[in-house]
């Protein structure tokens, strides 16, 4: 059996794979962008230092939710991903969540909608959101603002990622 370090390794070459990607880190490893070779200390050997979270990842390009997914359930946390804005809808409509990573830009719909859409909403309302996009950071920032919801901008680390989610659940009254 792979260790969970081994299967993010495969699932990110993997991706590298798709995508040609040849970027490398300084062990020369091939990476994608912003996710780097992962530390042993972030698999789940890990002392985990929080409640296990359930998380709604809704990201359509699957390379990025594997690994996000991958990682995160690694930290102790269950993760369901919804690669279009119908199916996050219909998830969120069905299902309780601690937190949301939302992609902006989806294939039939608009995070920010999504988000304003989960405001409405007595059972979302207080979700925590965090925007997961790679555009403009200042427009972005403001609208995350206006919705209560935080940002990472993509290629984010997967650690940066671990820790904007931690930080986000320990803010939950």
């Amino acid at each position: 059996m792979k260790t969970y370090e081994e299967t993010v390794l495969i699932a990110c070459d993997e991706a590298n794979a798709t995508t040609g990607n040849t970027a490398g880190n300084n062990s020369g490893e091939t990476i994608i962008p912003g996710l780097p070779i992962i530390q042993p200390q972030a698999g789940p050997a890990a002392a985990r230092a929080h409640k296990s979270a359930r998380i709604l990842i809704v990201e359509d390009l699957s390379d990025l939710a594997m690994c996000m997914e991958l990682f995160l359930n690694g930290a102790g946390h269950q993760v369901t991903i919804a690669p279009t804005a119908r199916h996050a809808f219909e998830l969120l409509a069905d299902r309780s969540f601690d937190l949301v990573l939302m992609d902006v830009d989806l294939p039939d719909g608009n995070g920010f909608d999504i988000c304003r859409w989960m405001r409405q909403n007595a059972a979302t309302a207080m979700v925590p959101v965090v925007f997961c996009t790679g555009r403009d950071p200042a427009e972005t920032n403001l609208r995350a603002a206006e919705l209560n919801a935080g940002t990472l901008f993509k290629m984010f680390a997967m650690d940066e990622m671990l820790a904007t989610v931690q930080a986000k659940l320990k803010s939950i009254p």
